[in-house]
């Protein structure tokens, strides 16, 4: 995380441990949706998608291969960071690169309980 965003300034009053878990968790959303709003290849940005799948994998059993794996990995256990909510993360990505192509193709997603909801909304007025 950057001094670029907002968020790097409010984390500063917390104490280090819990700076350093919101950091790399921060890190690795930001990687992931990155992977697919970058990259305007359908095909490159599934595979991206299919790799931090892999890399969590690696993060909660075996040998992370980016930094914010290794840096989640040694945070996960001592924070009890559920892998389930790095699979559903990645999922939500997914599901919004599959839509955004999509006429009028923006969705908002509200979480609340275990669930995602996924409503359309259009930023058009002309239709």
């Amino acid at each position: 995380m950057t001094r670029k965003t907002s968020f790097y300034y409010s984390f500063l009053v917390l104490p280090k441990a819990k700076r350093d878990v919101i950091v790399a968790v921060w890190d690795f959303c930001r990687a992931v949706d990155d992977a697919v709003d970058l990259e305007s290849d359908p095909v490159k940005a599934k595979a991206a998608l299919d790799e931090w799948r892999r890399e969590v994998g690696r993060v909660f059993g075996g040998a992370p291969l980016t930094r914010q794996g290794i840096a989640l990995q040694t945070l996960a256990a001592p924070f009890s960071l559920p892998r389930e909510q790095f699979d559903a993360l990645i999922d939500g990505v997914a599901i919004n690169w599959r839509y955004s192509s999509i006429k009028g193709g923006n969705f908002v997603f509200t979480v609340g309980g275990p669930w995602v909801r996924m409503y359309p909304y259009s930023c058009s007025n002309s239709e």
